[in-house]
């Protein structure tokens, strides 16, 4: 297959179970057990607020050349609880969707959509409540270049890797990228996260900051000085 210029339309989505176990998961925690990796840019960002969150299985499109064609493709790839994730390398001119392509995902039951690039008719998208993540809007019009691009192959989107079949989670806070096969070392790791909050809550709920005797021996001990209190 050219390399470039190629299709797969055979997504490996693992069992939907799983993703009804991340449904109520923050993607800050997540980012926060994988030490930051699997985070996308902040550039990523809800094209409106207050913004649904979404869950669900990545089918990826590539478009150096911003090919409506190839985004189209992509789109009609998505099944139900689906996310298209799209990298523009880079084209931040061109709009790479509009709200007419996106009532169209939308109704083929896709969870959502991710651009690392720009989109147009927000006020329409929004107003269909489809939940949309992107580096930004425009007013011009797009995309019309030569056909070019991949669908469902590795992609970059947001800075991090995505694969056909990753586990993509967006929130009002950013998009992170879970792989499927650390799905369950995840979650595991987020329940303990949770635990931790939790007991901290009393601490906090005193008007209190965690730990805060820790951090006060760990600023002297590094020859910073308290005066007073």
């Amino acid at each position: 297959m050219p390399i470039g210029y190629r299709v797969n339309l055979d997504v490996p989505r693992a069992d939907p179970g799983l993703l009804e176990r991340f449904a109520n998961v923050r993607s800050t925690d997540v980012a926060d057990v994988m030490h930051g990796c699997g985070a996308m840019a902040r550039e990523i960002a809800p094209a409106y607020l207050p913004i649904r969150r979404i869950v669900g299985f990545a089918v990826t499109v590539a478009v150096p050349s911003a090919s409506e064609a190839m985004i189209k493709v992509g789109l009609q790839a998505a099944g139900p609880g689906d996310v298209v994730v799209v990298n523009a390398l880079g084209n931040r001119r061109s709009a790479l969707v509009g709200s007419n392509m996106l009532r169209g995902l939308r109704y083929r039951g896709a969870a959502g959509a991710v651009f690392d690039g720009v989109i147009r008719d927000v006020s329409e998208v929004r107003d269909e409540e489809f939940p949309v993540f992107a580096c930004g809007t425009t007013t011009a019009e797009g995309p019309y270049a030569p056909d070019a691009g991949e669908v469902n192959f590795p992609i970059a989107c947001g800075g991090v890797v995505v694969n056909p079949g990753d586990i993509v989670l967006a929130d009002e806070d950013g998009v992170v990228v879970i792989p499927t096969a650390d799905a369950e070392t995840i979650l595991a790791d987020v329940a303990t996260l949770d635990a931790k909050h939790e007991a901290a809550q009393a601490t906090l709920q005193r008007g209190e900051q965690t730990n805060f005797e820790k951090v006060r021996a760990s600023l002297r001990d590094s020859g910073c000085e308290f005066i007073g209190g």
